[in-house]
């Protein structure tokens, strides 16, 4: 009786080994591998040297824009609230969104005057690919990797 039970214990855990090695055989040879948003990293040299440039410029851009929204949100939890000053760090914060993104767009558009026609499909097409999955999944957190 003992013996039995120690048979099927052994062919429990080879099922079990078995079942683990072949979910990692399928994750590393099989799976398709989740395609990132596009980043300057992949892009051909002259457009990631473009970013680079432009990195500074941008960064100021998003810092004021972080600072403003910090500014705003110190204005709601302040023991002395008040209402128009509250009002107006949110159209400050607003302002310098609307800014950086003016920016960023200005910045899209210098980019494209630069590429071929291919290129540009290759590169826009991918951010608005990546878009449409967002758009589909509200609730995914996305990294911002500049």
């Amino acid at each position: 009786m003992q013996t039995r039970n120690i048979k099927y214990l052994l062919l429990i855990s080879l099922a079990f080994n078995l079942a683990f090695l072949g979910g990692f055989a399928y994750r590393f040879f099989f799976a398709p591998f989740p395609r990132a948003a596009i980043h300057p990293h992949e892009m051909r040299p002259p457009a990631r040297q473009f970013f680079y440039e432009k990195r500074d410029e941008l960064q100021v851009c998003g810092r004021e824009f972080t600072e403003s929204k910090k500014d705003f949100l110190k204005s709601l939890v302040a023991p002395d609230f008040q209402e128009e000053k509250a009002l107006e760090m949110m159209r400050i914060s607003v302002e310098k969104h609307m800014e950086m993104e003016t920016e960023i767009g200005k910045s899209m558009i210098e980019l494209r005057k630069k590429m071929s026609a291919e290129e540009a499909k290759r590169i826009f097409g991918q951010m608005q690919m990546h878009e449409r999955r967002f758009e589909r999944h509200p609730g995914r957190k996305i990294k911002n990797k500049f």
